[in-house]
């Protein structure tokens, strides 16, 4: 499956993020998690530019063992990832006779109005890792494999201290039936629509683009405004949210949110950013 030790390099992209262990840092395509502090790093990563068809030419060879791809890249300031240039990169390291990986930690478990984004991208990762949303709070994580990677991990190669506990996994299966059951997801995608067409409407000058999937939501904002600061009025106010990227604001409501409740929050946000 893997080639031998000639296949050693892993292909992510720019702006990604995928962890807090040492290799996943490395494989996060952002300078700001690589401090000194924590060097060295481990070898054997690069990274290419989201969306960009002229980087595939020269992404993979023969030392590539996997791509992972982030299908919204939600740290890096809630950025989609488009489905043709997803498809096309996957080819292309299929073709380097690498897998491909579909980091869902942030996008699975229906947060996009799917129960996997990658559906929606529909590049068919051979790899799947999810976590967070997959038992609803309760710590636990997953990772499906298929095909070419199926088979790879058998019992005893690896060990997580949250990876299925007898609770975690009681929970997990009421998420599942929770998002399969009629019209949970497409309300999911239709809430998702109505909070960005809401703050659309605002037309206010500060707010430089929206981006989102599902209820994924990314409020860009001008340069000349601290998202901190908006973070924490708005904080101060009754909304909470986060920032990604370097001047966005990230919405990721629960699922089972409200119409009312989404109403309630957009008034907190557009009252301080309208300032």
């Amino acid at each position: 499956m893997t080639g031998g030790s000639k296949k050693k390099t892993i292909v992510t992209l720019e702006k990604s993020f995928h962890g807090r262990t040492l290799a996943t840092l490395t494989a996060t395509g952002q300078d700001k998690f690589h401090p000194d502090s924590f060097a060295p790093y481990p070898e054997g990563f690069k990274t290419i530019k989201a969306n960009d068809y002229e980087a595939l030419k020269t992404a993979f060879d023969d030392t590539t063992c996997a791509l992972i791809m982030e299908c919204v890249q939600g740290e890096g300031g809630v950025i989609l990832v488009e489905s043709e240039w997803a498809k096309a990169a996957a080819e292309a390291a299929r073709k380097a006779g690498a897998i491909v990986i579909a980091d869902e930690v942030q996008t699975g478990m229906g947060r996009t109005g799917s129960l996997l984004a990658s559906e929606q991208l529909q590049f068919n990762p051979e790899v799947v890792t999810l976590a967070k949303g997959i038992a609803g709070g309760v710590p636990m994580g997953a990772c499906l494999f298929r095909e070419k990677a199926n088979g790879v991990f058998v019992a005893g190669d690896h060990q997580s201290t949250f990876g299925g506990n007898p609770l975690a996994c009681a929970a997990a299966r009421v998420v599942l039936k929770t998002l399969t059951s009629p019209d949970f997801l497409a309300k999911v995608t239709e809430k998702g629509e109505y909070m960005r067409g809401q703050i659309a409407k605002w037309n206010l000058s500060c707010v430089k683009e929206i981006r989102g999937l599902g209820l994924m939501t990314g409020v860009e904002i001008v340069p000349s405004m601290n998202p901190i600061q908006v973070e924490k009025e708005c904080l101060e106010a009754g909304l909470l949210f986060s920032t990604a990227g370097e001047h966005t604001l990230r919405l990721v409501p629960p699922l089972n949110i409200t119409r009312k409740e989404i109403d309630q929050g957009l008034s907190i946000l557009h009252s301080i950013l309208a300032k």
